[in-house]
Protein backbone atom coordinates (compact mmCIF):
# COMPACT_ATOMS: atom_id res chain seq x y z
CA UNK A 1 0.00 0.00 0.00
CA UNK A 2 0.84 3.72 0.01
CA UNK A 3 2.52 4.86 2.89
CA UNK A 4 1.31 8.57 3.66
CA UNK A 5 3.97 9.04 5.96
CA UNK A 6 6.67 8.74 3.05
CA UNK A 7 8.83 11.67 1.64
CA UNK A 8 8.21 11.27 -1.81
CA UNK A 9 10.90 13.70 -2.26
CA UNK A 10 13.46 10.84 -1.02
CA UNK A 11 11.58 8.53 -3.17
CA UNK A 12 11.83 10.36 -6.27
CA UNK A 13 15.12 11.08 -5.69
CA UNK A 14 16.09 7.47 -5.35
CA UNK A 15 14.19 6.34 -8.10
CA UNK A 16 15.90 8.91 -10.40
CA UNK A 17 19.93 7.97 -8.94
CA UNK A 18 18.68 4.33 -10.22
CA UNK A 19 17.43 5.33 -13.16
CA UNK A 20 21.31 7.73 -13.72
CA UNK A 21 23.49 4.54 -12.55
CA UNK A 22 21.44 1.92 -15.12
CA UNK A 23 21.52 4.73 -17.51
CA UNK A 24 25.55 5.28 -17.10
CA UNK A 25 25.85 1.31 -17.34
CA UNK A 26 24.45 1.01 -20.59
CA UNK A 27 26.16 3.77 -21.76
CA UNK A 28 29.34 2.04 -20.64
CA UNK A 29 28.47 -1.06 -21.88
CA UNK A 30 27.65 0.53 -25.44
CA UNK A 31 30.90 2.13 -25.31
CA UNK A 32 33.13 -0.87 -24.71
CA UNK A 33 30.87 -2.92 -27.62
CA UNK A 34 31.76 0.34 -30.17
CA UNK A 35 35.44 -0.16 -29.52
CA UNK A 36 35.19 -4.01 -29.64
CA UNK A 37 33.36 -3.60 -33.13
CA UNK A 38 36.12 -0.81 -34.14
CA UNK A 39 39.28 -2.85 -33.09
CA UNK A 40 37.19 -5.83 -35.05
CA UNK A 41 36.95 -3.65 -38.45
CA UNK A 42 40.58 -2.32 -37.71
CA UNK A 43 41.52 -5.68 -37.63
CA UNK A 44 39.54 -6.79 -40.74
CA UNK A 45 41.28 -4.46 -42.80
CA UNK A 46 44.45 -5.08 -41.93
CA UNK A 47 44.31 -8.57 -42.56
CA UNK A 48 42.20 -8.10 -46.10
CA UNK A 49 44.41 -5.00 -47.15
CA UNK A 50 48.11 -6.92 -45.72
CA UNK A 51 49.30 -4.74 -42.64
CA UNK A 52 51.26 -2.77 -44.57
CA UNK A 53 49.59 -1.69 -47.08
CA UNK A 54 46.75 -0.95 -44.90
CA UNK A 55 49.10 1.22 -42.61
CA UNK A 56 50.02 3.16 -45.97
CA UNK A 57 46.18 3.76 -46.28
CA UNK A 58 45.62 5.11 -43.01
CA UNK A 59 48.23 7.27 -42.90
CA UNK A 60 47.32 8.46 -45.94
CA UNK A 61 43.54 8.91 -45.09
CA UNK A 62 45.14 10.68 -41.69
CA UNK A 63 46.77 13.20 -44.57
CA UNK A 64 44.06 13.58 -46.83
CA UNK A 65 40.84 13.87 -44.61
CA UNK A 66 41.41 16.98 -42.95
CA UNK A 67 41.49 18.70 -47.12
CA UNK A 68 38.64 16.92 -47.79
CA UNK A 69 36.25 18.12 -45.13
CA UNK A 70 38.00 21.86 -45.94
CA UNK A 71 36.99 21.51 -49.47
CA UNK A 72 33.59 20.04 -48.46
CA UNK A 73 33.06 23.01 -46.13
CA UNK A 74 34.03 25.47 -49.29
CA UNK A 75 31.62 23.57 -51.76
CA UNK A 76 28.90 23.92 -49.84
CA UNK A 77 29.44 27.08 -48.88
CA UNK A 78 29.45 28.15 -52.70
CA UNK A 79 26.62 26.38 -53.26
CA UNK A 80 24.28 27.97 -50.82
CA UNK A 81 25.58 31.30 -51.98
CA UNK A 82 24.80 30.89 -55.67
CA UNK A 83 21.27 29.71 -54.84
CA UNK A 84 20.82 32.96 -52.27
CA UNK A 85 22.01 34.77 -55.49
CA UNK A 86 19.83 33.16 -58.07
CA UNK A 87 16.87 33.43 -55.71
CA UNK A 88 16.55 36.70 -53.96
CA UNK A 89 13.49 35.41 -51.80
CA UNK A 90 15.26 33.91 -48.92
CA UNK A 91 11.93 31.94 -48.04
CA UNK A 92 12.27 30.21 -51.65
CA UNK A 93 15.88 29.99 -51.27
CA UNK A 94 15.27 28.20 -47.98
CA UNK A 95 12.56 25.33 -49.28
CA UNK A 96 14.89 25.31 -52.47
CA UNK A 97 18.26 23.96 -50.12
CA UNK A 98 16.45 21.81 -47.83
CA UNK A 99 14.87 19.80 -50.68
CA UNK A 100 18.11 19.82 -52.94
CA UNK A 101 19.67 18.09 -49.07
CA UNK A 102 16.89 15.80 -49.19
CA UNK A 103 18.24 14.10 -52.37
CA UNK A 104 20.60 11.74 -52.05
CA UNK A 105 21.55 11.43 -55.64
CA UNK A 106 23.48 13.95 -57.12
CA UNK A 107 21.86 14.04 -60.56
CA UNK A 108 18.25 14.09 -59.23
CA UNK A 109 19.68 16.86 -57.24
CA UNK A 110 20.87 18.73 -60.59
CA UNK A 111 17.55 17.46 -62.35
CA UNK A 112 15.76 19.04 -59.51
CA UNK A 113 17.17 22.48 -59.57
CA UNK A 114 16.77 22.53 -63.38
CA UNK A 115 13.63 21.93 -63.62
CA UNK A 116 12.92 25.08 -60.65
CA UNK A 117 14.92 27.29 -62.71
CA UNK A 118 12.35 26.29 -65.90
CA UNK A 119 9.51 26.34 -63.95
CA UNK A 120 10.65 30.10 -62.92
CA UNK A 121 11.66 31.48 -66.38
Amino acid sequence: MIDPDADWYRVAMAAVFRLIVVLSAIYVVLGVLHLVLACAEENLKAYVFGYHGYYNFTHAMYLVRPFISIASVFASTLMVRWIVRAYPQIAEARTLELQLKRKKNAQLAIFALNSTENSNE
